[in-house]
């Protein structure tokens, strides 16, 4: 990390522009048109943030700011030095240039999310073990990595600690716990990631072009149907082969136009000056509590969870707390009625055999 601590001292960051440029393949051999996704971003040593369109990221440390531009920004914050709840529009241009701060400090970094997806609500982002080689230098940056599909993290992915917790709808339930395992079978690379050019910055290598491939396998997955052709033919049966032929579904690139050094930490007035927020920084699993929602004005962001959050929390706990106590007193009768019904039959016949009258002597007798 010396270039970086290098950089943090001198308090100097880095400013990229650059595309982010997409297409979606099908098996019908039709290419969906190609977006250009201007982006801007800014990354020094433990901090970094990301601007795409009305979409944003920042990161400070383990704590993970987002946003969705608006009148009021629609905000959320996370304990996690990757950002789940955002879209591609940022986790990809987060990969390539700013995800040196999860892989410097990420024990388990073999567990990234696959950045096609959302990672706080969809399992399929969690089926991959990463495989990565990095760039020169310690920035920390990957030059490749390998998605590829394992037998334990199909097995897991329903449990992932990014995946949201509370009050699941029912859809979310069920793609919880699919059986991601036809689409995508153990052994599958289904991502590949890689570096196609570089700079020397600070000492190190830095990206400037790269590109990611999604791939899956031929005929069974809806995504690879042709949604122009009315008669396009369906996923195969699931019985119908075992082989997997992989084949590309999206493709992205980035590209760098320009790179700056500029003075001074990346600045917190990147994040929006009004915002409501969800804020997931504390959470009680045992109660199902998740989230707290406040207002920020006039960038008076939470840095940290302070006594207000604190409070809110406390007190969603305790909310949920009771309406737990409520529904165990209203399913009390059901559960007394349902023991009632299961133990009186063996009951009653043991007191009869207990209490059985013996033979008198004059029975005997005769």
């Amino acid at each position: 990390m010396a270039a970086w601590c290098a950089t943090a001292a001198s308090g100097q960051h880095l400013e990229v522009h650059g595309t982010h440029s997409w297409a979606i393949y099908y098996e019908s051999g039709r290419v969906n048109a190609q977006e250009d996704w201007p982006f801007t971003l800014w990354v020094s040593s433990n901090r970094w943030c990301v601007q795409q369109g009305a979409e944003g990221a920042f990161g400070l440390g383990s704590t993970t700011f987002r946003w969705l531009l608006g009148p009021v920004a629609a905000a959320g914050v996370d304990s996690f030095y990757y950002p789940r709840s955002v879209t591609p529009r940022v986790t990809i241009p987060w990969l390539v240039f700013c995800s040196g701060l999860y892989f410097r400090n990420e024990p388990r970094w073999d567990e990234l999310p696959f950045p096609w997806c959302c990672a706080d609500v969809e399992s399929a982002a969690h089926i991959y073990k990463a495989e990565v080689t990095f760039l020169d230098g310690t920035f920390k940056l990957p030059r490749s990595i390998t998605f590829r599909v394992t037998q334990d993290r199909l097995r897991k992915a329903g449990q992932s600690r990014y995946l949201k917790f509370e009050r699941l709808d029912r859809t979310s339930q069920l793609d919880r716990w699919m059986d991601h395992s036809y689409r995508r079978p153990p052994g599958l690379v289904a991502g590949q990631y890689r570096v196609l050019a570089t700079t020397n910055l600070l000492g190190n290598e830095f990206p400037v072009s790269s590109e990611l491939l999604v791939h899956c396998c031929r005929g069974r997955s809806p995504d690879t149907a042709d949604p122009a052709e009315t008669n396009r033919a369906q996923p195969a049966s699931r019985h119908f082969s075992r082989t997997c032929e992989p084949f590309l579904v999206r493709r992205s690139t980035l590209q760098a136009t320009s790179i700056v050094v500029r003075p001074g930490e990346v600045p917190l007035s990147l994040l929006p000056a009004h915002a409501d927020v969800v804020d997931c920084r504390l959470q009680s699993r045992r109660w199902g509590v998740e989230y707290v929602l406040y207002r920020v004005r006039d960038g008076q962001w939470k840095l940290a969870p302070d006594a207000e959050v604190t409070n809110l929390f406390q007190a969603k706990v305790a909310e949920f707390r009771s309406e737990w106590i409520r529904r165990q007193a209203k399913r009390a009768p059901l559960y007394v009625g349902f023991a009632v019904l299961l133990l009186f039959p063996p009951a009653w016949v043991l007191w009869r055999a207990v209490n059985k009258k013996k033979p008198t002597a004059d029975h005997k007798a005769l």
